[in-house]
């Protein structure tokens, strides 16, 4: 089993401190993973690396005893694509219970209801199908499978267990702001929440000399989403593919839409930002204004 380095901090298995208050445990089973997503360190060979962070092996049985003594808002189950990682996973999920009640989400490749349903049954709190490109033709590129299917088994998932679903978009991957925030629309009509990440590269991955989106474009889904969530039916605006807002909609926004708006109580600090750099998702509610300030900014 690996853990996040800043789980390992927080469990007090490794040095350090933190800006902010970490608020989410996360964990990752299994080795060799047989997806062969491009942008995933996963994919090349980096067993001990998702994004930027790394992931240190740790003895299950410290982990677990050390949980018994943090407070935590959520705990991440993550598993590799493969059915070892899968069965590992649902034999942690009981001994994570025994010592920690906080809610758990499994982040993991899931193929039907059935895999789904044990989860539920194991009293996993929710479980994620990560979409992650936002049209058919980049799911086939990047990922190596369609679309469609997977945004299948998410209405189908979400359906059965609304409010407990969840999926991942990534921004930057070569899609329109249009397409990406309009699949999102689909998404949440279905009744499932977005993860929104930001396009990391990592190096030895094929696309590590692609670059991350640019911060105002972030910040500008950021907006359509949280308008969305508010009014699935929200009107938007598009040039080129591109959001446009005749008039910022500030009095329509809160901080927390510029955390990560996923699984309730993961606040994830650090997955796609350097510390020093632009937050696309911030770890703790924001100051509005310091959330938007980037709008201001002169191109």
């Amino acid at each position: 089993m690996r853990a996040s380095y800043g789980t390992l901090q927080l469990l007090g298995l490794k040095p350090g401190s933190f800006p902010f208050s970490p608020k989410t445990a996360f964990f990752l089973v299994g080795e060799e993973c047989s997806g062969n997503c491009a942008f995933c360190a996963q994919s090349a060979g980096q067993s001990g690396k998702l994004s930027r962070i790394t992931w240190p092996e740790v003895d299950p049985k410290e982990a677990i005893e050390k949980l018994a003594s943090v407070k935590l808002d959520r705990i991440c189950i993550q598993a590799v694509k493969s059915h070892p990682a899968f069965r590992e996973a649902c034999e942690l999920l009981p001994e994570i219970q025994k010592t920690n009640n906080a809610p758990i989400s499994a982040s993991m490749h899931i193929e039907n209801l059935a895999q789904a349903e044990l989860l539920f049954g194991l009293r996993c709190d929710s479980v994620s199908v990560a979409l992650d490109c936002s049209t058919e033709e980049l799911s086939k590129v990047y990922k190596g499978r369609d679309l469609s299917s997977s945004f299948k088994l998410l209405e189908e998932l979400a359906t059965k267990w609304p409010g407990k679903v969840a999926t991942h978009l990534i921004m930057g991957l070569g899609e329109t702001e249009e397409e990406l925030v309009e699949l999102a629309r689909k998404i949440i009509k279905a009744g499932a929440s977005i993860s929104l990440f930001a396009f990391t590269p990592v190096e030895g991955t094929p696309l590590e000399n692609n670059a991350p989106p640019e911060p105002k474009r972030y910040r500008m889904v950021q907006i359509a989403l949280a308008l969305i969530r508010k009014n699935r039916n929200a009107s938007l605006h598009y040039q080129n593919g591109k959001l446009v807002f005749e008039v910022l909609p500030k009095q329509l926004l809160k901080p927390k839409d510029f955390q990560n708006p996923g699984c309730r109580g993961c606040n994830r600090p650090y997955y796609n930002e350097k510390p020093g750099g632009f937050m696309y998702n911030y770890p703790n509610p924001p100051d509005l204004d310091d959330a938007l300030s980037i709008l201001l900014e002169e191109k």
